[in-house]
């Protein structure tokens, strides 16, 4: 009975809970983003920014021609926006702007003037404008992925370099390439090396998104480097190489003969330019933390000495150059998203600064 009453005669105390917060509304006016200002750039003492063109779509490039118009790039094709227009715009000295060309594979990645012709790298291509009609120099480039072939500048040797980057974000086709969309069009591409390579036989699992909303099909699937989507492991680790392949720096002739490989295993090799003492300094974008292979940048060793002298400058993926001559030469490990090739004490052309010409 005692314990009966002592249950009868206790008083049961709870926590006081909170009210939960009220719901937060969207404000009856969104804010308001203030119109472009070029005098609201940060600049140094002694400049001033000003804007010259405006209402421009994606414009992703510039260059000057021999009269000193300014010619504009307009990408075209991004993530999200695939009806952007792809073309070039020249904007005379008397202010006007007009069309010189629409029939690019967007995105239009640079533009280069050089010896009175204006060159173009566009999705898969490396194409010159020459009176008015783009005619194509290189193409087949695998260039249907993430990244694209990038910029383009003249060497000492008079040759057109330019970057190609990679088609995933480190070496396997995986979830994040179905967002982007091109995985469900070409579900049999992948990246390709330079050279041939031996993989360790790595595979991961991953979500099948080609899948999604089918009960009765495998939503998980085993992928691999340097393989098509859920092939699994392969059934040989040897890849073979190719000259058209991604994650380098190639070089051709102006008319666009004579394709050559100068350097490798880059990620997205997308600025070059060469130095006056005829260095050629490429930055390579980095890994994302992305996909079905997430890989977070790293520092690791400098780029050791491709043909004469390769020097890190910052972080990087692994890079692996070749002589002037195509033979292979010896490179270690190197993680810099930025690095030089140094090939010849020449001085470069006059074109690969940029600038217009005098």
């Amino acid at each position: 009975m005692m314990a009966g009453g002592l249950l009868a005669s206790c008083t049961l105390f709870q926590p006081a809970v909170p009210a939960p917060p009220a719901p937060k509304r969207a404000p009856a006016e969104l804010p308001r983003i203030p119109a472009p200002d070029a005098a609201a750039l940060d600049v140094p003492s002694g400049f001033r920014a000003e804007a010259v063109v405006t209402d421009l779509i994606y414009p992703s490039s510039v260059d000057f021609d021999d009269q000193g118009n300014l010619l504009i790039a307009e990408a075209g094709q991004v993530y999200g926006d695939p009806s952007a227009p792809a073309r070039i715009l020249r904007l005379n000295q008397a202010g006007a702007l007009e069309v010189l060309a629409t029939q690019l594979n967007g995105p239009v990645n640079d533009i280069l003037w050089h010896q009175g012709k204006l060159y173009i790298s566009h999705k898969g291509k490396i194409s010159v404008l020459d009176g008015g009609e783009v005619k194509d120099l290189v193409t087949g480039l695998p260039s249907l992925g993430d990244h694209h072939n990038n910029q383009l500048t003249v060497g000492p040797d008079g040759k057109l370099y330019f970057g190609q980057g990679v088609m995933t974000n480190s070496g396997v086709v995986g979830i994040d390439n179905f967002l982007f969309q091109w995985l469900p069009a070409h579900p049999d591409l992948h990246d390709v090396p330079a050279r041939d390579i031996h993989l360790k036989g790595d595979v991961w699992t991953t979500l099948n998104p080609m899948m999604l909303g089918k009960a009765d099909e495998a939503t998980a699937v085993a992928t691999a480097a340097f393989s098509m989507f859920g092939r699994g492991e392969p059934e040989s680790n040897v890849v073979r190489g190719t000259l058209k392949a991604n994650g380098t720096i190639l070089r051709c002739n102006t008319d666009g003969t004579g394709l050559e490989l100068v350097a490798w295993g880059l990620r997205n090799p997308f600025g070059v330019m060469w130095s006056p003492d005829g260095t050629l300094f490429v930055a390579d974008n980095g890994y994302d933390e992305r996909g079905s292979r997430p890989s977070a940048n790293a520092p690791v060793a400098a780029l050791g000495e491709p043909g004469k002298r390769c020097r890190k400058t910052s972080r990087a993926s692994t890079a692996r150059a070749v002589r002037p001559d195509s033979r292979a030469a010896s490179a270690s490990a190197s993680s810099s998203t930025s690095f030089a090739l140094r090939q010849t004490r020449a001085k470069p052309a006059r074109s690969a600064a940029r600038r217009p010409s005098p």
